[in-house]
């Protein structure tokens, strides 16, 4: 537990936190000096809390009070909202959701809303609230939380939903709706709201909102493995361009620059001329410059560079698969999709480890070749400061 090597550490809590006691697990959170270590003992403590109490176990008010310490003290923003959820799931602390479904950080309040859904706890007021921000990324994680009763009562938010056009919305109502519909008692207004909201699910921004609502009526998937719709030629001029342009200079390399420190990429235009090119475009715009990192799954994958900075952004394109025998190794960077062909955009994931499950489904397009250091440490909601080619 106290090995140097973060990696190590990391999967020892991921064995240990089946077994050990919740306060056990809500110590560590308040003293390993990896963030990253403290936020996966911290997801652990519910379950732990659950199970001290079917046994008549453990000390439920000094794991709280414990929690509520990490969440008062943490050392980021990422912590404390783990410790909050936490306190909130395991020991069903009103006052945590409260914390959470208040607080001025969406990705909080998205995470209160989480809870709901997942029905951690029960409290129709404060999803009324969160199905109501101004947010898409809390409502989006509001919606799954209508259930059979909830729905009676939601069913006109669930329409508005659907009409909104916010491509990460619809796909949450869809899904929300999707079980109504199929009981076949659903009122015609919402069928009918999903069928105009399938009608208006237009450009490649709403591919998995129109699958959802697919889904949802029941309907064949319709195939996204077409290359992406662009301008008569234009998609083969970008690419004989890109590859004019890997023949003269292959490997670019970018800096970005972070709140925790500069990482240098090695960009591989000669593997994926598409992509680099589209990148270094975005690059010289300063698209990037202000934009943080969404999602962080420790051992795995930091992913951001998003301007929605909730996953769901594209900067307006969907490029063409470029697959190689490139491998995933530690710390290559990779162009997120929506498990389709042909869905990448503009955001981009580091693999934190070797991740050989993405190779042939994600294209690699670059690799961190200094400040590894820093891509380790990174967490949701770190800034990426600006965004420079080296060369």
């Amino acid at each position: 537990m106290d090995d140097p090597d973060e990696q190590v550490a990391l999967e020892a809590v991921a064995a240990l936190g089946s077994i050990e006691s919740s306060l056990w697990l809500a110590d560590l959170a308040a003293r390993h000096p990896s963030v990253h270590v403290r936020r996966v003992a911290l997801e652990a403590v519910p379950a732990a809390m659950a199970d001290e109490e079917d046994q008549d176990a453990g000390d439920p008010a000094a794991t709280a009070a414990r929690l509520a310490e990490v969440g008062r003290d943490g050392p980021s923003p990422s912590v404390r909202r783990a410790a909050w959820a936490a306190l909130a799931a395991g020991a069903r602390d009103r006052d945590a959701l409260d914390r959470l479904a208040t607080a001025r950080d969406a990705r909080d309040r998205a995470e209160a809303a989480r809870l709901l859904a997942e029905g951690a706890l029960v409290a129709d007021e404060v999803l009324d609230r969160l199905l109501d921000d101004r947010e898409p990324a809390v409502r989006a994680a509001a919606l799954p939380a209508l259930g059979d009763v909830r729905f009676l009562r939601h069913s006109e938010g669930l329409i508005a939903s659907l009409r909104c056009g916010d491509p990460a919305v619809v796909t949450a109502a869809a899904q929300a709706a999707a079980p109504h519909i199929a009981s076949g008692e659903a009122d015609p207004a919402l069928l009918l709201a999903v069928a105009d909201a399938l009608d208006a699910a237009v450009g490649d921004e709403l591919v998995e909102a129109r699958q959802a609502l697919q889904d949802a009526l029941g309907l064949p998937r319709e195939s996204t493995s077409r290359l992406p719709e662009t301008p008569a030629g234009d998609l083969l001029t970008r690419t004989l361009s890109a590859q004019g342009q890997a023949e003269l200079d292959p490997r670019p390399l970018v800096w970005i620059e972070t709140a925790k420190g500069t990482i240098t990429v090695e960009l591989l235009r000669d593997v994926a001329p598409v992509h680099v090119g589209s990148f270094l475009e975005l690059v010289r715009k300063g698209f990037y410059d202000g934009l943080d990192m969404h999602r962080v799954v420790p051992n795995f994958v930091a992913q951001g560079l998003d301007p929605r900075g909730d996953g769901w952004g594209t900067g307006g394109r969907r490029l063409p698969d470029e697959f190689s025998p490139e491998p995933y190794e530690a710390f290559s960077v990779g162009m997120p999709n929506a498990g389709e062909a042909h869905t990448g955009g503009c955001q981009v994931f580091f693999s934190l480890v070797p991740t050989p499950h993405l190779d042939g489904d994600y294209t690699v397009f670059g690799r961190v070749t200094d400040g590894r250091d820093v891509v380790a440490r990174l967490e949701v909601g770190d800034e990426v400061l600006a965004v420079r080619q080296a060369r």
